[in-house]
C-alpha cells in the first residue's frame, strides 16, 4: 500500500483541469493490497486512491485524494469479483444516482459517478468523519458518568435522530425509501453532522412527489441505473429492524410507513441499549412478521413512557397504525425533547402537574402553590430553601430547620405518596437532596457540626433510596452511622438518648436497604441493633407512643425476616410482641393514623404466616382486624388511597382463607367486597397500573371461586374482564412478568371453561394464546419455576383437548 505521507497532491498536475479528460484519466489509484488489483493510468487524474477505509461482501469504500479540490473524500466501487455482473453494476449505478439526487444536509452529497478503465463503476461523496449510531449507543451505555452528564448525552442523541427523521422524511418527499433503517447505517460527524448512509436498497416509488411552497421533482434514475423489480417473497434489508410486511417478503406494498417503523426500531435501540429483536434466535424472522417484541420498559425500566409509546406507535404491526410520517415521528419526539406532551402518549395527573411545576419555578417557590396542586401541608416552598440557604451563615439553623421540615413534609404527604404521584414527589425532593449534598461539600468537615453531617448523609441516604436505589444510599447510611455511634458514646442525659433515637433510626434504614437487596444476614445484623436501641429508649419513655411504635417496627422487621427464613414460629412471636406493643398504645380518637396503620401491617402479615402454618382460623381473626383497621383508616381519608388498597388486598385474601375453609359463600362475599373497592379505585386512577393489576387478580380469584361453585357465566364474566385488563397493561408496556403470568393463567381458566360447555374451538383458541404467552415467558426467565409450573399445566389442557 502506497503511503499517503509520500504523495504529493500539487505535482504531476494533479489539481490541472482537462475538459479532455476520458474515463480512464480520471481516476489514479495506488492500490493497498498489491499492484495488480486495479490498472491505472499514468496520466492526469482527478482522484487518487489513498487507503483502504472499510471493505463489505460486495464493495469497498477507499480514502482518495481530490485533486481538483486537494481534500480527501470517500470512493465507492464494487469489488472487481462481482463486477462482471451488469445487474450489479446497474444497482450500484442506481444507488449513486439516487443518493446524488437527495440534496439535503442529513445525506452524504455524492461528487462524481465515473468508471475504471475496465468499466467497473464508483462514485465520490463526502468523506465524514466520525461513529456511527450503534458504536455511539453502545458508547452511551457502556461508559459511567454522572446522571446529569448521562441526560445531556441521551437528549443528544435524541436530537440527532429527530435529524434522521428529518432527512428521511425529506427522502419520502422525493418518492425515495431507504428500505434497510438502522443505526449501523446512520453516520455522526465529530462536529455535529448526523448522515443517513448506504441507499444500496432505496427504491423508488410511483407517483407524484410531495411538494410544499415549491415542486420537489420525484427522483427517477437514468436508463442504466434501471434494474428488475426485487421479486416479492425474497427478504431484503436487516432483520432486526425490518417492518413486518418486509420480513413477509411483500415488496411490492413497502411504503414509506416501513421505513417509519425501520426509525421506530432505530429508536428501540437507542433506548434500550439493544436491537428490538435478537439476530441469532431461530424464530426471529417470525417474531418480525407477528411484531413479539418486548417493550422497551421492560428490557430497560428507566425508559420514559413518552418516549415508550413513541417507540411502540412507529413500530406497530399494521402501516396504517404507525406514525403518518417520518416528519410527525421527528415532531412526537421534539415534543418529548421540549417538555410538551407526545400524541402517543396519554399522560397521567402527576406527570401533567409535574410539568406545571417545571414552567412556573419561580411561582412554586411560594406557598399558594400548595393549592394549586392540592398537596396539603406543604407549607415550605422550594424558593425557601434557597432563599435559607443564602442566609445560612447568619442564621444557619433556620436554615437547616427549613429544610428537614420541607424534606419531611415531602416525603410523608399522603397525596404525594400515592401510585402516579411518585415522579413529582421524586422531582421535590431532589429539591431538598442538593440543599444536603451543597452542605456536605462546604460544611462536612466542620467538627461543630458533626449532628448536622450525620442528619443531612441520613437524609441524603434516604432520598437517594426513595429516588434511585438502595445501593447507593448505603454508603451514606454507613456515614451517618459512624459519625451517630461516636457521638452517643460521648454524651448523657437526655441528649445521648435523642441522639439514641437518631442512631436507632439510621440503623433501622441500613437494615431496610440490605433486606431489598436481598442482603439478609446484613439486615438482620442492622435490624437487630436498631431493636436493642430502641428497646432501650421505650424503657425510660414508657409513655412515649412514637417509641412503642418504632420498636414494634424493628421487631416486625426481625420478624419478616424469620419468616424468609422458612421459621414461621419465630416470626409469629416478633410479631405478636409487636401488635402488643401496637396496641397498648391505643387511645381512642387520639390514636395516631401511623400507629393504626402499623396495626393493619401487622395484622395482615401474622395472617400470612398462619396461612403458611395451616392455621385458617387464626388467619381469619387476624384479617378481620386488619380488614376493619384499614376501613377505619380509608373512612377517615379518603384521600389515601393506599389504605383503600389495603383494605381490599386484605378482603381478597380473606376470600382465598374462606374458599380453602370450604365456606364458598363467605368466599364470594370476600372477594365480591374487594373487587369493589379496588374497582373503585382503579376508576379513579386509570393511569395506575398497579390498581389495574390488583383488580385483575381479584377477578381471577373470584371467577374461579365462581367456576368451583358450577357457576359458569359468573366464573367466565369475571375471568373474560381480568383477560381484557391485562392484556391492556400489556398493550401499554405496563405489564411486569408476573402480570404476564397472570394472564396466561386466566386464559387457560377461560379455555377450560369453555371446554366443559363444548366450545371447543373458543376453548383452544384461549389455551395456545395462553400457551403462546407462558412460553415467552419461561424462554425470557428461565429460572422461574412458577412460569415452567404454569406453562405445563396449560400443555397438558391442550393434549387433552387435542385427544377429544
Amino acid at each position: 500500500m502506497a503511503d499517503p505521507a509520500q504523495h504529493d497532491p500539487d505535482s504531476g498536475g494533479t489539481n490541472d483541469r482537462a475538459d479532455s479528460r476520458t474515463r480512464d484519466d480520471r481516476f489514479n489509484t495506488q492500490d493497498p493490497n498489491g499492484p495488480n488489483a486495479w490498472t491505472y493510468s499514468a496520466e492526469r487524474q482527478r482522484f487518487t486512491v489513498l487507503r483502504l477505509h472499510q471493505q463489505g461482501g460486495l464493495g469497498r469504500l477507499m480514502i482518495a485524494q481530490d485533486g481538483e479540490l486537494n481534500r480527501e473524500i470517500a470512493l465507492k466501487e464494487i469489488l472487481p469479483a462481482y463486477a462482471d455482473d451488469h445487474e450489479n453494476r446497474r444497482r450500484f449505478v442506481r444507488e449513486a444516482e439516487i443518493t446524488g439526487n437527495l440534496e439535503h444536509p442529513g445525506i452524504v452529497p455524492v461528487y462524481s459517478l465515473g468508471e475504471f478503465a475496465d468499466g467497473r463503476p464508483y462514485y465520490a461523496m463526502q468523506f465524514v468523519r466520525g461513529v456511527d449510531l450503534r458504536m455511539a449507543i453502545e458508547d452511551y451505555f457502556d461508559k459511567s458518568a454522572s446522571r446529569p452528564e448521562k441526560e445531556l448525552e441521551f437528549r443528544q442523541l435524541l436530537a440527532r435522530f429527530v435529524s434522521v427523521c428529518q432527512a428521511v422524511d425529506y427522502a419520502h418527499s422525493r418518492n425515495v425509501i431507504h428500505r434497510d433503517l438502522k443505526p449501523g447505517n446512520i453516520m455522526l460527524g465529530a462536529f455535529g453532522e448526523t448522515f443517513v448512509v448506504d441507499w444500496g436498497l432505496a427504491k423508488t416509488l410511483d407517483g407524484k412527489a410531495a411538494a410544499d411552497d415549491f415542486e420537489l421533482l420525484p427522483v427517477t434514475p437514468s436508463h442504466r441505473a434501471q434494474t428488475d423489480q426485487t421479486q416479492a417473497g425474497r427478504i431484503v434489508g436487516t432483520t432486526q429492524y425490518m417492518s413486518p410486511e418486509q420480513a413477509s417478503g411483500r415488496l411490492d406494498q413497502l411504503t414509506a410507513a416501513s421505513d417509519v417503523y425501520g426509525l421506530g426500531a432505530t429508536l428501540y435501540h437507542l433506548l434500550t441499549g439493544q436491537p428490538p429483536f435478537d439476530g441469532a434466535a431461530e424464530d426471529v424472522v417470525f417474531r418480525v412478521q407477528q411484531g413479539r417484541f418486548k417493550p422497551p420498559r421492560e428490557v430497560r425500566a428507566e425508559t420514559p413512557r413518552p418516549l415508550q409509546a413513541i417507540c411502540l406507535k412507529a413500530m406497530a404491526r399494521q402501516p396504517s397504525q404507525r406514525y403518518a410520517s417520518a416528519r410527525a415521528l421527528a415532531l412526537d419526539v421534539e415534543r418529548y425533547l421540549a417538555d410538551e406532551p407526545v400524541a402517543a402518549h396519554r399522560e397521567s395527573l402527576a406527570a401533567r402537574s409535574w410539568r406545571w411545576v417545571r414552567r412556573h419555578r419561580s411561582f412554586v417557590t411560594s406557598v399558594s402553590v400548595v393549592a394549586l396542586l392540592a398537596i396539603a401541608g406543604l407549607t415550605v416552598g422550594v424558593g425557601l430553601l434557597k432563599v435559607q440557604r443564602d442566609r445560612a451563615e447568619r442564621n444557619f439553623q433556620l436554615a437547616q430547620d427549613a429544610v428537614r421540615q420541607y424534606y419531611i413534609r415531602v416525603s410523608e404527604e399522603t397525596l404525594l405518596n400515592q401510585p402516579g404521584m411518585q415522579p413529582l414527589r421524586d422531582a421535590l425532593l431532589k429539591q431538598a437532596l442538593e440543599y444536603y449534598q451543597e452542605f456536605l461539600k462546604e460544611r462536612g468537615d466542620d467538627p461543630q457540626l458533626r449532628q448536622e453531617v450525620a442528619q443531612a448523609e441520613f437524609f441524603v441516604g434516604r432520598m437517594i433510596e426513595t429516588i434511585d436505589s438502595a445501593t447507593p444510599a448505603i454508603e451514606h447510611y454507613e456515614r451517618a452511622a459512624e459519625v451517630q455511634q461516636q457521638l452517643v458514646a460521648k454524651s448523657s442525659g437526655s441528649v445521648r438518648t435523642e441522639l439514641e433515637v437518631e442512631y436507632a433510626q439510621t440503623l433501622n434504614a441500613l437494615g431496610r436497604a440490605h433486606q431489598n437487596l436481598k442482603q439478609n444476614k446484613s439486615a438482620r445484623r442492622y435490624f437487630t441493633q436498631a431493636a436493642e436501641l430502641r428497646e432501650a429508649i421505650a424503657k425510660q419513655r414508657p409513655d412515649d407512643a412514637e417509641a412503642a411504635r418504632t420498636l414494634a417496627s424493628s421487631l416486625m422487621n426481625l420478624g419478616l425476616l424469620d419468616l424468609a427464613a422458612g421459621d414461621a414460629a419465630a416470626a409469629i412471636k416478633q410479631l405478636e410482641r409487636a401488635q402488643t406493643l401496637r396496641r397498648a398504645q391505643l387511645n381512642g380518637d387520639e390514636t395516631p393514623q401511623t400507629l393504626r396503620r402499623d396495626l393493619g401491617m401487622g395484622d395482615f402479615n401474622l395472617a400470612q404466616v398462619r396461612i403458611q402454618q395451616g392455621d385458617l382460623v387464626g388467619a381469619k381473626q387476624n384479617l378481620a382486624e386488619a380488614i376493619a383497621t384499614f376501613g377505619t383508616l380509608a373512612t377517615a381519608n379518603p384521600a389515601d388511597f393506599e389504605n383503600s388498597r389495603r383494605l381490599a388486598l386484605c378482603q381478597r385474601m380473606l376470600g382465598d382463607v374462606e374458599a380453602a375453609s370450604g365456606r364458598p359463600e363467605e368466599a364470594v362475599a370476600a372477594l365480591s367486597a374487594a373487587r369493589a373497592a379496588m374497582r373503585e379505585l382503579a376508576d379513579r386512577n386509570p393511569s395506575v397500573p398497579e390498581y389495574a393489576a390488583d383488580l385483575a387478580g381479584i377477578e381471577m380469584n373470584l371467577g374461579m371461586q365462581f367456576s368451583a361453585d358450577g357457576e359458569t357465566s359468573g366464573a367466565l364474566e369475571s375471568l373474560e374482564s381480568a383477560t381484557k385488563r391485562l392484556q391492556t397493561l400489556q398493550a401499554a408496556g405496563d405489564a411486569s412478568p408476573r402480570h404476564q403470568c397472570d394472564l396466561g393463567v386466566a386464559l387457560r381458566a377461560t379455555g377450560e371453561l369453555l371446554a366443559d360447555i363444548y366450545r371447543t374451538d373458543d376453548a383452544r383458541a384461549k389455551l395456545q394464546e395462553s400457551q403462546r404467552i407462558l412460553r415467552e415467558l419461561v424462554e425470557q426467565h428461565p429460572n422461574e419455576p412458577q412460569f415452567a409450573a404454569e406453562l405445563k399445566l396449560t400443555d397438558e389442557l391442550l393434549a387433552e383437548l387435542d385427544a377429544i
